[in-house]
């Protein structure tokens, strides 16, 4: 647009190139005009930082509301920290009453015009700009802000410092709020009144056409579904743009979209799914929350799209539920909040869930304790009737005696592992029975196997110690009486031929 142009299509009422703006933004361009409000690029007189202003009409002045809506949109956005929203930087008000909001200066385009000027993009470029969309309405969402007016050229595209595309969604001026709910719902006058039709009706949800009040976030599922369905066809779903705002309207409310696959034939089958599903008439048929929306999109974008991804699956697990986000009820405060495809969008049903987990932990950790205890006790029990014998020669020699022959059991009883059955037939007088010497020592451990060891003083004219006599199916090995088959060996029975020795 020339110079001369750009005088003669100026409005009225709006600060002109070279004018001071909040008295430090010097205006330099008019980026573009609307029935409410211009925007113009300006820069900061000192910092040299371009800057867009969005400044309404003095027209808009005798309209409260028009007011107010343009209030919304900066308490909207200077909420929202993600990279994909156009940052707020000033808000204010000129000499003549109009509010001005300044906002950070994009460089680009948005998505109607670029589908204008190039036709459909291809799928995958399509579904990663939608995706970026969807990260900045995963965090409004889940502050309870609704926008409400999602089209292409609300999606602005631009560029990083690298030079990857960029998608910023823009214009918060119809959004909602969960904390407006209780206002609008009152008596006196509200942004929303009932009955009201706020937004573009070209991608507006069926209930957003009949009452702008009562819809949530679904509403923006719907609408960016529209969009991504016109970005990778260039038309529209529903009609087309020449018709007027009846006949969309009935289009919306009683047609189906346009088959996809009739109008891009190389469109997979499972994205005509997801659309269709995104624009089903009733909320409650269409996709949960907008990280669900996304989840289902993965599949179809590129690599790019990685990191987007991941950051809405991390945004989803603590979602706003979507009953907190209707304008007609205050946020509840109890009952089950809905799952996304992403996992958890609330905070209590989890609760219960840990609760419940740590208190089988505890009780397996107890019964664990209990278990401990009890053989620890049963182990520390003295052997009654048990004679450890020693052996008073000079060599030293030590007497295993396993668990399960304290007790009683037979080597048949623990077939793995045969043992030496208790030397219980030796007379109090054998010198297998005789007592140690004071430095000899004799206690009995604590372990699976309890062994006694004993050194003898040194005896020259001492007898050789005498043989046990073993019982039937028993032979004697190493002085010791073992099961037929196996010998005394490295302290224990193992297989082998026993000796008699």
């Amino acid at each position: 647009m020339s110079f001369a142009d750009q005088e003669d299509q100026w409005p009225e009422g709006v600060p002109r190139r070279g004018e001071v703006v909040g008295d430090k933004y010097v205006c330099e361009q008019l980026l573009g005009k609307g029935g409410m409000g211009a925007v113009l690029l300006a820069r900061h007189n000192q910092l040299g930082q371009p800057v867009a202003i969005k400044v309404l009409l003095p027209s808009t002045l005798k309209n409260p509301l028009a007011q107010e809506r343009f209030l919304r949109e900066a308490r909207s956005v200077i909420a929202l920290r993600s990279d994909h929203v156009a940052r707020v930087i000033d808000f204010g008000t000129l000499p003549s009453g109009c509010p001005f909001l300044v906002m950070e200066h994009l460089e680009g385009q948005d998505l109607k015009a670029l589908i204008t000027r190039d036709g459909p993009l291809p799928i995958d470029t399509a579904v990663d700009f939608v995706l970026q969309a969807c990260e900045a309405l995963c965090e409004a969402h889940q502050q309870g802000i609704v926008h409400r007016d999602l089209k292409p050229a609300n999606l602005f595209l631009s560029r990083r410092v690298d030079g990857s595309p960029l998608v910023k969604v823009l214009d918060f001026g119809i959004s909602k709020t969960v904390a407006s709910a209780t206002a609008s719902s009152g008596s006196g006058p509200s942004i929303t009144n009932t009955g009201a039709v706020f937004g573009t009706p070209a991608y507006m949800s069926p209930e957003q056409l009949r009452n702008s009040k009562h819809v949530d976030h679904r509403a923006d599922v719907w609408s960016l579904g529209v969009c991504l369905f016109e970005i990778i066809t260039a038309r529209l779903p529903f009609g087309s743009e020449e018709d007027g705002i009846a006949s969309m309207c009935a289009h919306i409310l009683e047609d189906s979209p346009a088959a996809l696959h009739r109008l891009r034939d190389d469109a997979p089958a499972g994205l005509e799914a997801i659309l269709l599903r995104s624009m089903q008439k009733n909320p409650a048929e269409r996709f949960p929350s907008i990280a669900a929306f996304a989840e289902a999109m993965a599949p179809f974008a590129s690599s790019n799209s990685t990191e987007v991804l991941l950051r809405i699956g991390r945004m989803a697990s603590n979602s706003l539920p979507f009953e907190t986000t209707l304008l007609s009820d205050p946020p509840k405060l109890s009952g089950h909040p809905p799952s996304s495809g992403w996992g958890r969008t609330g905070s209590q049903s989890s609760g219960k869930k840990e609760v419940i987990v740590g208190l089988a932990v505890a009780a397996v950790l107890l019964a664990g304790v209990g278990i401990g205890w009890t053989w620890w006790t049963h182990s520390q029990r003295p052997l009654v009737g048990v004679t450890v014998p020693t052996l008073p020669s000079k060599a030293s020699s030590s007497a295993v005696v396993s668990v399960a022959n304290v007790h009683g059991s037979s080597p048949s009883d623990v077939p793995s592992v045969p043992s030496a059955r208790p030397l219980t037939s030796a007379s109090a007088t054998s010198p297998l029975a005789t007592k140690p010497p004071p430095s000899a020592s004799a206690k009995p451990s604590a372990t699976v196997k309890r062994s006694a060891s004993a050194h003898a003083a040194p005896a020259e004219s001492a007898p050789p110690p005498a043989l046990p006599s073993c019982p039937a199916g028993q032979a004697v090995s190493n002085g010791h009486c073992c099961a037929i088959g196996f010998e005394w060996k490295g302290g224990a029975c193992v297989p082998g031929v026993a000796k008699g020795f």
